[in-house]
């Protein structure tokens, strides 16, 4: 196997909703499931208590192992599914997610309830990242803790950012059963000291001098086992007595590549956006510069139950919604050019409904977001030497008239 140094530039991802019944449990993902992120962002931590007996010396004696999980990132381009309108955007298991609601009955739209019912069983998910044939990663019972829309002029984007339990990993290595690996076979052969670059719940295929066999198919081989002390991999399912058999000796142990089934609209422009304000139904459009909205979903893992060391589950805590917008600061008897009104409303704390479209008007190239009660902060007027003068405004968004109503999004 040749050094091989994984670089940004390979990256692919998967990723979808975990089975309410299987949270925290390592899945195969298919081309369907295919994420077209512009980052994925994994740091995994592992806690490690000191022994502190006393010995009679000053150093450290030793270290336990303790709670287990991390945290993950990711950005995306704002991107509607562009061809039928019920259809779900590729990142429409991540907004799920965040959200609570899918609701395809007319167009695309994510919600916190259903019908004004409140939604308080979050949803888990799980992602994989590989970066070429000897980086592969795969997190499970992952979690949105906060999802970030920016509309601005260049590219809508929209992050995300949560924690998970659990972590495999496949770094690659080579085969070392001696006359390869045969029909029906469940366990692997590493070199010497080569186990340590695996872990349970990662997928593998093995590329046998360019032919590369994955299970008869697009599965791949599941890691079930890891023997660091005989250097051993379990396997499942067993070697694909027809497609696979046998694996020769040498062979290369690969993260699992799937092919990806992918959108090919592209991402809408921040040209062409508009941004209203005002009383509900009544929101008049006004020119702006950017508009920012962060959802902290209360979504959290429980993670401190001493008979685990991962979070075992999750839970509903208190969701907050606030955000900024940018304009000129117009002042005018025309309801189109005096965003100042609304500015200047802001110590009286009556909340103002704002509605922000990334994207131009098309059907099926747009994304709507939607702040029904948002109370605006009262914010500073700079008014600088000798440019034009430009205000931020931040604002909160409260519930409107039934639980959960305070914040969705609709791409139609």
């Amino acid at each position: 196997m040749a050094t091989y140094l994984p670089t940004g530039s390979q990256q692919k991802f998967w990723g979808k909703l975990e089975a309410t019944d299987a949270y925290n449990t390592f899945v195969p993902m298919v081309a369907a499931d295919a994420l077209p992120l512009m980052s994925l962002e994994i740091t995994p931590s592992t806690e490690f208590h000191e022994i502190k007996e006393r010995r009679g010396s000053a150093s450290l004696s030793g270290e336990v192992k303790g709670k287990e999980g991390g945290t993950w990132s990711a950005m995306a381009y704002i991107k509607p599914e562009g061809t039928t309108i019920t259809t779900m955007p590729d990142i429409g298991d991540l907004l799920h997610a965040a959200f609570g609601e899918q609701n395809t009955s007319g167009d695309v739209s994510y919600f916190l309830h259903t019908s004004n019912v409140e939604h308080f069983a979050p949803q888990s998910l799980q992602f994989v990242r590989r970066a070429g044939p000897y980086h592969y990663e795969s997190i499970a019972g992952c979690w949105v803790e906060s999802v970030e829309f920016d509309i601005n002029t260049e590219i809508p984007t929209v992050s995300f950012s949560g924690g998970y339990s659990s972590r495999a990993y496949a770094y690659g290595a080579l085969v070392n059963n001696g006359s390869g690996i045969v029909a029906d076979a469940t366990t692997v052969e590493l070199d010497a000291g080569q186990a340590e670059k695996f872990a349970a719940g990662s997928y593998i295929q093995f590329n046998d001098g360019g032919t590369i066999k994955n299970g008869g198919g697009t599965a791949g081989y599941e890691i079930t086992g890891v023997n660091t002390t005989t250097d051993v991999l379990t396997i499942s399912p067993a070697i694909h007595s027809v497609a696979d058999a046998p694996i020769s000796d040498n062979s290369v142990i690969e993260g699992l590549d799937l092919t990806q089934t992918l959108t090919t609209n592209d991402p809408v422009s921040g040209v062409g956006s508009e941004f209203k304000i005002g009383t509900y139904s009544g929101e008049v459009a006004q020119g702006f510069i950017s508009f920012k909205v962060t959802m902290a979903t209360g979504i959290k893992g429980l993670s401190d139950e001493a008979s685990s060391a991962v979070a075992t589950r999750l839970i509903l805590g208190e969701r907050r919604i606030t955000g900024e917008f940018s304009c000129y600061a117009l002042s005018s008897s025309t309801t189109t050019l005096d965003i100042m009104s609304h500015i200047g409303n802001g110590p009286n704390g009556t909340p103002v409904s704002l509605i922000c479209r990334a994207g131009v008007g098309t059907s099926q190239a747009r994304c709507v977001l939607n702040v029904p009660a948002a109370r605006l902060d009262v914010v500073p007027i700079e008014v600088p030497e000798a440019e034009e003068a430009i205000v931020t405004c931040s604002f909160t968004a409260q519930r409107r008239a039934a639980d959960g109503d305070e914040f969705h999004i609709d791409f139609s």
